[in-house]
């Protein structure tokens, strides 16, 4: 039996996690072990003052709509700086509709253009759960 699934999903990747992977897991009652969700911290260092916290990359793992089922972030932060700071400030999702639309808005920005060629897979932004049989 399958104890649990681990899934990549960030804000700039999240469309094939949110349409298939998210509801099914959550019908079969699996939590989700969520990684990458700073994008190899490039979510961070794409736009520097414009760009999300480590904290934020986080915390947008854990809001409403994906959590439940995901219950676990991994996260290996490059210092102790970082390690503390997203230790001190992660969240279980967003305090409001506007910050969580904010960082969907950022990472549909990257995702739309995929200029860094960071998608292994492009097309899973169109996947659809009717489409898997």
């Amino acid at each position: 039996d399958i104890e649990a699934l681990m899934l990549r999903y960030n804000m700039a990747h999240k469309n094939a996690a949110e349409e298939v992977s998210l509801p099914v897991a959550r019908e079969y009652g699996k939590p989700v072990i969520a990684f990458t969700t700073t994008r190899w911290n490039g979510l961070q260092e794409l736009s520097s003052s414009a760009g999300p916290t480590t904290a934020e990359c986080l915390s947008f793992a854990f809001t409403p709509i994906v959590s439940p089922p995901v219950e676990i972030v991994l996260h290996s932060a490059r210092d102790e700086d970082e390690l503390k700071d997203a230790l001190d400030n992660v969240k279980m999702g967003f305090e409001s509709e506007e910050e969580e639309d904010l960082w969907r808005r950022y990472g549909e920005g990257l995702e739309s253009t995929n200029d860094d060629f960071f998608d292994e897979y492009p097309e899973e932004r169109f996947l659809k759960a009717s489409s898997v049989s």
